[in-house]
Protein backbone atom coordinates (compact mmCIF):
# COMPACT_ATOMS: atom_id res chain seq x y z
CA UNK A 1 0.00 0.00 0.00
CA UNK A 2 2.81 2.41 0.44
CA UNK A 3 4.15 1.29 -2.97
CA UNK A 4 0.70 2.55 -4.25
CA UNK A 5 0.59 5.82 -2.10
CA UNK A 6 4.42 6.32 -3.70
CA UNK A 7 3.05 5.94 -7.14
CA UNK A 8 4.44 3.26 -7.93
CA UNK A 9 2.47 1.47 -11.00
CA UNK A 10 4.19 -2.41 -10.25
CA UNK A 11 6.93 -4.33 -7.64
CA UNK A 12 9.24 -6.97 -8.72
CA UNK A 13 9.00 -9.38 -5.95
CA UNK A 14 11.12 -12.97 -5.67
CA UNK A 15 8.49 -13.68 -3.04
CA UNK A 16 5.98 -15.23 -4.41
CA UNK A 17 4.25 -16.99 -1.41
CA UNK A 18 2.93 -13.64 -1.25
CA UNK A 19 0.12 -14.36 -3.92
CA UNK A 20 -0.94 -17.33 -1.50
CA UNK A 21 -1.83 -14.96 1.74
CA UNK A 22 -5.54 -14.02 1.70
CA UNK A 23 -3.95 -10.41 3.57
CA UNK A 24 -1.64 -9.29 0.93
CA UNK A 25 -4.41 -10.24 -2.03
CA UNK A 26 -6.73 -8.20 -0.30
CA UNK A 27 -4.54 -5.08 0.65
CA UNK A 28 -3.59 -6.16 -3.40
CA UNK A 29 -7.03 -5.39 -4.32
CA UNK A 30 -7.12 -1.96 -2.51
CA UNK A 31 -4.18 -0.34 -5.05
CA UNK A 32 -3.44 0.43 -8.52
CA UNK A 33 -0.34 -1.88 -8.46
CA UNK A 34 0.89 -4.72 -10.44
CA UNK A 35 3.07 -7.11 -9.03
CA UNK A 36 5.41 -8.94 -10.78
CA UNK A 37 7.26 -12.16 -10.10
CA UNK A 38 8.40 -15.91 -10.95
CA UNK A 39 6.59 -18.98 -10.07
CA UNK A 40 9.93 -20.13 -10.28
CA UNK A 41 12.37 -17.64 -8.72
CA UNK A 42 15.50 -17.11 -10.53
CA UNK A 43 18.91 -18.12 -8.50
CA UNK A 44 21.07 -15.25 -9.86
CA UNK A 45 19.94 -11.84 -9.18
CA UNK A 46 21.34 -10.71 -12.83
CA UNK A 47 19.58 -12.92 -14.52
CA UNK A 48 16.52 -12.48 -12.80
CA UNK A 49 16.68 -8.77 -13.29
CA UNK A 50 17.81 -8.80 -16.63
CA UNK A 51 14.51 -11.06 -17.58
CA UNK A 52 12.74 -8.25 -15.92
CA UNK A 53 14.28 -5.66 -18.12
CA UNK A 54 13.74 -8.14 -21.35
CA UNK A 55 10.02 -8.29 -20.40
CA UNK A 56 9.71 -5.35 -20.01
CA UNK A 57 7.52 -4.14 -22.82
CA UNK A 58 5.42 -7.36 -22.70
CA UNK A 59 4.67 -6.91 -19.02
CA UNK A 60 4.10 -2.83 -20.06
CA UNK A 61 1.58 -4.38 -22.70
CA UNK A 62 -0.12 -7.00 -20.84
CA UNK A 63 -0.92 -4.38 -17.69
CA UNK A 64 -2.51 -2.11 -20.02
CA UNK A 65 -4.65 -4.58 -21.48
CA UNK A 66 -5.89 -6.24 -18.78
CA UNK A 67 -5.58 -3.64 -15.78
CA UNK A 68 -3.44 -4.21 -12.46
CA UNK A 69 -2.17 -7.84 -12.39
CA UNK A 70 0.05 -10.33 -11.21
CA UNK A 71 2.43 -11.35 -14.17
CA UNK A 72 3.97 -14.79 -13.68
CA UNK A 73 7.35 -14.55 -15.47
CA UNK A 74 8.79 -17.90 -17.06
CA UNK A 75 12.07 -19.74 -16.10
CA UNK A 76 14.69 -18.60 -17.68
CA UNK A 77 16.50 -21.43 -19.57
CA UNK A 78 17.67 -22.84 -22.73
CA UNK A 79 16.71 -26.10 -24.36
CA UNK A 80 18.12 -27.65 -27.63
CA UNK A 81 15.83 -26.15 -29.83
CA UNK A 82 17.15 -22.73 -28.93
CA UNK A 83 21.11 -23.32 -30.12
CA UNK A 84 22.55 -24.05 -32.92
CA UNK A 85 25.96 -24.28 -35.20
CA UNK A 86 27.14 -21.57 -37.84
CA UNK A 87 28.24 -24.38 -39.82
CA UNK A 88 24.92 -26.72 -40.03
CA UNK A 89 23.37 -23.21 -40.41
CA UNK A 90 25.87 -23.04 -43.87
CA UNK A 91 24.42 -26.04 -44.59
CA UNK A 92 20.36 -25.43 -44.45
CA UNK A 93 21.37 -22.43 -46.50
CA UNK A 94 22.82 -24.21 -48.89
CA UNK A 95 20.80 -27.13 -49.34
CA UNK A 96 17.48 -24.09 -49.43
CA UNK A 97 19.32 -22.76 -52.55
CA UNK A 98 20.40 -26.11 -54.15
CA UNK A 99 23.91 -25.17 -53.76
CA UNK A 100 26.90 -27.25 -52.61
CA UNK A 101 27.96 -26.10 -48.87
CA UNK A 102 31.16 -25.70 -49.98
CA UNK A 103 29.65 -23.50 -52.97
CA UNK A 104 27.89 -21.05 -50.38
CA UNK A 105 30.75 -21.42 -48.08
CA UNK A 106 33.28 -19.85 -50.45
CA UNK A 107 30.87 -17.25 -51.78
CA UNK A 108 30.23 -16.03 -48.53
CA UNK A 109 34.17 -15.56 -48.19
CA UNK A 110 34.49 -13.83 -50.96
CA UNK A 111 31.68 -11.62 -49.93
CA UNK A 112 33.37 -11.09 -46.90
CA UNK A 113 36.36 -10.29 -48.27
CA UNK A 114 35.16 -7.57 -50.89
CA UNK A 115 33.22 -5.87 -48.36
CA UNK A 116 36.04 -5.68 -45.92
CA UNK A 117 38.72 -5.02 -48.67
CA UNK A 118 36.18 -2.04 -49.41
CA UNK A 119 35.95 -0.53 -46.17
CA UNK A 120 40.28 -0.95 -45.76
CA UNK A 121 39.62 -3.15 -43.11
CA UNK A 122 40.66 -6.68 -44.51
CA UNK A 123 44.88 -6.44 -43.30
CA UNK A 124 42.78 -6.02 -40.34
CA UNK A 125 40.58 -9.41 -40.03
CA UNK A 126 42.85 -11.33 -41.99
CA UNK A 127 43.37 -13.55 -38.71
CA UNK A 128 40.48 -14.07 -37.81
CA UNK A 129 39.56 -15.07 -42.04
CA UNK A 130 42.00 -17.95 -41.45
CA UNK A 131 40.38 -21.24 -42.25
CA UNK A 132 39.61 -23.60 -38.88
CA UNK A 133 42.61 -25.19 -37.89
CA UNK A 134 45.06 -22.63 -39.51
CA UNK A 135 47.54 -21.02 -37.70
CA UNK A 136 45.97 -17.36 -37.19
CA UNK A 137 48.63 -14.70 -36.12
CA UNK A 138 47.94 -11.56 -34.00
Amino acid sequence: MRADEAGFDALVTGDLSQSGQAEEMWALTRTSLSVVSWRNPEDDPVVAWGQVIAYLPEIRRMIRHHGDSIVYLPHARLNTTQFGKSNDALGIIASQEGRSTGEVRRQAEQSVREALEARGELDRFEAALAAPGEKRQR
